[in-house]
């Protein structure tokens, strides 16, 4: 199933050749050339990604992507021809996922939106097969320890704060089922003073990171736009 990019830049040309780059390579494309647009693309559901231009007509991106925020998890990358570090620091600051700065190449635009699609939504498992061992049982490739507040994956602990212990349990006692930032809040309010949904996107972020440098070919957590996060069914 082909995923879908909405591509916001006001410019028409610039829009149309990322379009076609995306298009060639297997992807479904919508088009938005305001913020306003893009709001209303995103409203309707269906989008796995998003690039969006910093400079539109009736709104700033790092404002827009604020606003994207409000409303979904899903992956931002910025496109700009303002290229200095303080840009950039404040697109990944507010939340984007990457940042590429214009002119850039086709294929590395399309590189880099694969890359981000991998650690959002992770590839398609069927199950993980690990080597046998005449001597000793195969390791586990995920656990829990309550105990220790630790995951364990393929036998290598990995520490975990309580709210980030709390997320994952709730995930992983179901796996498959998708989780709303509402409904993880809950197994983690006692926990954090004046809580918020947004913390669960810190969370996910930062549970991936950590399970990443001891699985970094196994994405465990899905994301899904209008449903939330889950758990992936990888074994």
């Amino acid at each position: 199933m082909s995923q879908t990019i909405l591509v916001v830049e006001d410019e028409e040309i610039a829009r149309n050749n990322v379009k076609t780059g995306l298009l060639r390579d297997s992807f479904d494309v919508v088009e938005a050339g305001s913020g306003s647009a893009a709001l209303a693309a995103l409203q309707k559901g269906g989008i796995d990604l998003v690039l969006l231009d910093v400079g539109l007509p009736d709104c700033c991106g790092f404002q827009l992507l604020h606003e994207i925020r409000l409303i979904t998890p899903i992956p931002v990358i910025f496109m700009t021809a303002r290229d200095n570090e303080q840009d950039r620091v404040v697109g990944l600051e507010q939340g984007a996922d990457d940042y590429i700065s214009k002119p850039f190449f086709l294929r590395e635009l399309i590189a880099r939106v694969r890359a981000v699609l991998r650690r959002s939504y992770g590839p398609v498992l069927t199950a993980i097969e690990l080597p046998e061992s005449p001597v000793s049982d195969p390791i586990p490739l995920f656990m829990l320890d309550e105990e220790r507040h630790q995951a364990i994956i393929l036998g290598q602990a990995i520490d975990l704060t309580p709210g980030e212990f709390g997320v994952l349990q709730a995930m992983s006692s179901r796996p498959g089922a998708f989780f709303t930032r509402d409904k993880l809040l809950n197994f983690i309010a006692k926990d954090v003073e004046a809580p918020t949904d947004r913390i669960i996107d810190t969370h996910v972020k930062k549970l991936r990171a950590k399970m990443r440098k001891v699985a970094p070919d196994i994405e465990f957590i899905s994301t899904k736009w209008g449903f939330g996060y889950c758990f992936r069914e990888i074994g």
